[in-house]
């Protein structure tokens, strides 16, 4: 079922904000595991302004997505891809690479079993 989307489990209190977005959060996801393995995101704020931070369980590859109003938010699908992308750019990954990376994210799913230790 998750074979093209990213499962994101996320804090508390971003499931609160994703909730009041509209988006749907339930508790556990089902436990097959996404092309693009597992993230985690937190919601945090640097400066007086909210950030959002995914990282990816295995590597702890990180992504951040600052300066977050509820317009981001309600549009998270596009700017996680987004996020994605231009970092791996940044980062020197070739570009067959890249595509494939963001042909695999069809849709974000999120959960709030979050583990502390990511």
């Amino acid at each position: 079922m998750y074979e093209n989307n990213i499962i994101i489990h996320l804090t508390k209190k971003l499931a609160g904000k994703l909730k009041k977005a509209g988006f749907l959060v339930p508790e556990k996801s089902e436990s097959q595991s996404p092309a693009l393995g597992d993230w985690h995101a937190n919601i945090t704020t640097i400066q007086r302004r909210q950030c959002i931070v995914f990282t990816y369980d295995e590597t702890r590859f990180s992504v951040a997505l600052t300066a977050v109003t509820l317009k981001e938010i309600k549009a998270l699908q596009w700017w996680f891809s987004d996020m994605l992308a231009n970092t791996m750019l940044k980062l020197g990954y070739p570009e067959g690479l890249i595509e494939r990376a963001l042909k695999t994210v069809d849709e974000l799913h999120f959960d709030t079993d979050c583990s502390r230790s990511v």
